[in-house]
């Protein structure tokens, strides 16, 4: 399989050392917006092409699936072009901004026989994995309630006001949705999988906290949330 990475940041890294070690799976070109950053991508990966654009990538055409690793609100636009160039798509987390355009993306893939996933990382932990399997075998019986938790640290240091690979998290000017789609997102797959059942309603509190003076650094406007509190209700009736 000849596979084509686009956005070439800091998450990019993790795609290219797991996809590197699979055999049979070659990658083939390097997308970014910043060419530079693209070129020395490519180069710690041995990866022969690079493009400023994914138009580019498309016209290129040389490669049968694509890793997208760009913003949070890149995923859409740039699936859908991936899919209606005829190619299998990775998508990282969140799939979309909005469950329609999730929805679209989904029907576009199956429309096309083409295989599309999003990468939620935590599916292959083994706890995940034998509770999911407890419950679906009913070894303890009807899931009733649910508690989780993720926590990171990564403000309480002074590098990240300097540094755009975290940067870019708290604005949503440039493409995040905050702790809601960075971790927020992962909290509700692990209920969903360990309970074995989709998620029917969510309730969610947002907050952005002040973190600089006006909660902007250079060109960062420093509004996307980064706390949130919720509450689910599963489609079995379970609530957390």
């Amino acid at each position: 399989m000849r596979l084509l990475i686009l956005g070439t940041g800091a998450r990019a890294n993790a795609h290219a050392i797991k996809f590197g070690k699979i055999a049979g799976v070659k990658i083939v070109g390097a997308v970014d917006v910043d060419l530079v950053r693209a070129k020395a991508f490519a180069a710690k990966y041995n990866i022969e092409h690079t493009f400023a654009s994914l138009e580019e990538a498309i016209t290129w055409g040389q490669f049968d699936a694509a890793a997208n690793v760009t913003s949070d609100r890149s995923h859409y636009p740039t699936t859908l072009a991936l899919i209606a160039a005829g190619k299998h798509v990775l998508c990282e987390k969140p799939l979309a901004e909005n469950y329609e355009q999730g929805q679209e993306m989904a029907t576009a893939a199956e429309r096309a026989g083409l295989v599309a996933m999003v990468n939620f990382s935590y599916r292959d932990e083994a706890a995940l994995q034998k509770a999911h399997d407890m419950v679906l075998s009913g070894e303890i019986g009807n899931v009733r309630h649910l508690d989780g938790s993720f926590l990171q640290s990564w403000l309480v240091y002074a590098e990240w006001k300097n540094d755009p690979k975290w940067l870019w998290r708290l604005s949503t000017k440039h493409g995040s949705n905050g702790v809601l789609g960075d971790l927020g997102i992962h909290v509700l797959d692990c209920a969903a999988f360990a309970a074995g059942s989709p998620i029917e309603r969510v309730f969610a509190r947002l907050k952005a906290f002040e973190k600089a003076h006006d909660n902007r650094i250079g060109e960062y406007e420093l509004d996307a949330n980064d706390s949130l509190a919720m509450t689910v209700e599963l489609e079995n009736s379970a609530m957390g």
